[in-house]
């Protein structure tokens, strides 16, 4: 008996994978639950294991993208199973994103032709056939793919493709040119230091495109309100002088994510989530935390944010920050947020105008903490002051609901104390 090995389905907003390991080869026997395999989607790497103890086959190839549910392989009870599945006419996984077909041909000597033919072969209508990968290790090494020849079917590019031939030309990574220049563009100047174009990473594209989208699909109004935050300071400092013993040491993000929480407990109108035409109400608060990463943002999901003491909520932060940060997050933990949250503090910023994080109707963004003036009881002090940037859908969220939002967060900031039993 054989059981395929399907590329799984890792969050709704998924549709495809790339392919990016066979960590066990094809004949390999394997565990039950042993890793065998790697695949990437723009936000997160994912191990696939063995769903039960067998012989490997691997039929789909590495570098190539794959839709949800295209059968990547089987594990074979046995090795007279495995080679039954190997030599099979049905062994092949559905046909990769791109359109090209994945097949295991029978090794057989062909003479090539030249690299230019194959290149005109391959450019029909203008169109070159190579992996997504193939074009990003060939941009960067600012090589024209389509004088590669490739090793796939049809002529496809593959990545070995573009390093064979970057081997053979050592000058090319040196001298890069550009792939085509637009009729209207300038011409390199003589200069070693003219600029190189780069593409987008598969996130920054997905980043993009989720930007784009929900910019043209909302009606998004940012208020902003200057709050002091004396009292919140001061706690934060009496807290983190206890450290050692209470176990943990408290950040403002802690406690800036804690007052969302129960802000919302209070205001739930902005806790929802936008669907077609229906306005979904939700009964725990699953807080978004936008963290940054290289090349880009993800935000994992604080659940039942509402439910948490302030210990919990600094230990769920920090894990899913160091997950987050090494690519280590699963798609469940992106996925279900209710409300965003986005330290833009962090890097010295005093506000801003954060962009919604669809389906969700707001987000809030927290500036760093100033030394301003601020008047108590008629007098002038020196007093700490925050920003906070309140993005909401204007369809769904009117300024009065905003307000309040504000002014329950700024109740919650000037006694802090609320923060340690709410």
């Amino acid at each position: 008996m054989s059981i395929d090995i399907t590329l799984p389905q890792l969050g709704v907003e998924m549709k495809s994978a790339l392919l990016a390991e066979w960590v066990r080869k094809d004949g390999d026997e394997v565990d039950g639950g042993e890793v065998i395999a790697i695949i990437e989607t723009d936000k997160v790497s994912y191990e696939i294991e063995a769903p039960t103890a067998g012989v490997l086959h691997t039929a789909a190839d590495v570098d190539q993208e794959y839709k949800v549910g295209a059968r990547l392989g089987a594990v074979s009870a046995s090795r007279k199973e495995y080679l039954a599945v190997a030599r099979g006419t049905d062994t092949h996984p559905d046909p990769p994103t791109s359109g090209t077909e994945t097949t295991v041909q029978p090794e057989r000597r062909v003479e090539q032709p030249p690299a230019s033919t194959a290149a005109a072969e391959r450019s029909t209508n203008g169109i070159v056939l190579a992996t997504p990968l193939a074009r990003r290790v060939a941009a960067d090494a600012g090589m024209d793919i389509s004088t590669i020849e490739g090793s796939g079917r049809r002529g496809q590019i593959r990545r070995r493709d573009v390093e064979a031939a970057q081997a053979q030309d050592p000058a090319a990574q040196d001298e890069p040119h550009p792939v085509s220049e637009p009729v209207d563009s300038p011409q390199p100047s003589d200069s070693p230091n003219h600029e190189q174009g780069k593409p987008l990473s598969a996130m920054r594209r997905t980043i993009a495109d989720r930007m784009q989208q929900s910019l043209q699909t909302t009606a998004q109004l940012t208020d902003v309100r200057e709050v002091e935050v004396s009292a919140l300071v001061e706690l934060r400092n009496r807290l983190a002088a206890k450290a050692e013993r209470i176990g943990f040491k408290v950040s403002f993000t802690d406690l800036f994510l804690k007052a969302t929480a129960l802000a919302l407990r209070e205001v739930p109108e902005l806790n929802v989530t936008v669907q077609a035409d229906r306005i979904i109400e939700h009964d725990h608060v699953h807080l978004g935390m936008a963290v940054s990463v290289p090349d880009g943002l993800i935000v994992p999901v604080v659940r039942d944010a509402d439910q948490l003491s302030l210990r919990a909520i600094h230990q769920r932060s920090e894990e899913a920050a160091l997950a987050a940060r090494e690519r280590k997050v699963t798609a469940a933990d992106l996925t279900g947020g209710t409300f965003t949250v986005t330290n833009i503090g962090s890097y010295g910023s005093h506000f801003g105008t954060p962009v919604l994080n669809l389906p969700q109707v707001a987000i809030l963004a927290t500036g760093a903490i100033l030394d301003r003036p601020v008047v108590r009881d008629g007098e002038v002090r020196a007093g700490k002051v925050v920003h906070l940037s309140l993005t909401v859908d204007h369809r769904i969220i009117d300024g009065e609901l905003a307000g309040r939002f504000h002014n329950t967060m700024a109740a919650l900031l000037a006694e802090p104390d609320r923060l340690l039993v709410g």
